[in-house]
């Protein structure tokens, strides 16, 4: 973290982003750090300010997957599930993981409605019927 001193103010144990500055470029590692080298990562949004559907067309595929602190601090996990119930959207990236294995937080009902979104617009949306037609007898195979 003394890397990134210059975009971090450390509080009460856990640190803040200094957004008047660039905070990604030059600080690429604490992004894309994985295997708990540095922990979690929470952005609270408010959704009156950003609408989460513009940038479907940029991923890859969504998921809903269960055990949320398997790749996140529990204090995290429960940090973004307060936020919900605030009426905010979090996104929480793993400290075990790769950015690219981001949990999304939110009121249940705008969850709902970006994952439907999300069905339609991201960019390989037949991954996990292409996954179900990979598997034989219980062993993967290669198509």
């Amino acid at each position: 973290m003394k890397r990134h001193k210059g975009i971090l103010t450390k509080h009460q144990g856990k640190y803040s982003l200094t957004l008047n500055q660039e905070v990604i470029m030059g600080h690429e590692s604490l992004w894309n750090s994985a295997e708990w080298s540095r922990g979690s990562i929470v952005i609270v949004i408010d959704l009156h300010k950003f609408d989460p559907n513009t940038i479907l067309a940029h991923c890859y595929r969504p998921g809903v997957f269960g055990g949320l602190s398997s790749s996140d601090s529990q204090s995290a996990v429960k940090y973004c599930k307060e936020q919900s119930k605030k009426g905010l959207f979090s996104v929480l990236f793993p400290a075990s993981n790769g950015i690219d294995w981001m949990t999304i937080f939110g009121p249940e009902d705008v969850l709902s409605t970006l994952y439907e979104n999300a069905i339609q617009k991201c960019n390989e949306l037949d991954f996990w019927a292409k996954q179900a037609g990979s598997f034989q007898n219980g062993n993967q195979t290669v198509d």
